[in-house]
């Protein structure tokens, strides 16, 4: 990543103050796909990684594997997580409602 970008990245996630940062993907491409979820904590730059999640899934179609890795978020923070600020940056627009013209926060 180009150093420019990863230093605004940075800046926008320290300025949102959250306790744990997750972070989402999936994907799909020749037959494979799947979705994986990290949740960290700690200085951005260097995170502490506290958990790590990854599913198998659908051989076709990102989108399913993006809203998967969603679910897995979800499901990890009412298990665990009850009472953090948390931020969940994803690059996926299927996976945010309102196709991602807007951000949901809930406190959890």
């Amino acid at each position: 990543m180009e150093p420019s970008i990863l230093s605004e990245a940075l800046q926008v996630i320290r300025r949102q103050e959250a306790n744990l940062v997750i972070v989402t993907d999936g994907s799909a491409s020749d037959g494979n796909g799947g979705a994986a979820v990290v949740v960290t904590q700690g200085d951005h730059a260097l995170p502490e990684a506290v958990c790590t999640d990854t599913h198998r899934g659908s051989a076709y179609t990102s989108s399913f594997e993006e809203r998967e890795a969603m679910k897995m978020t979800l499901n990890w923070l009412i298990d665990h997580h009850r009472n953090s600020t948390v931020l969940i940056c994803t690059d996926s627009q299927a996976a945010i409602p309102g196709g991602g013209s807007q951000l949901c926060w809930q406190r959890f």
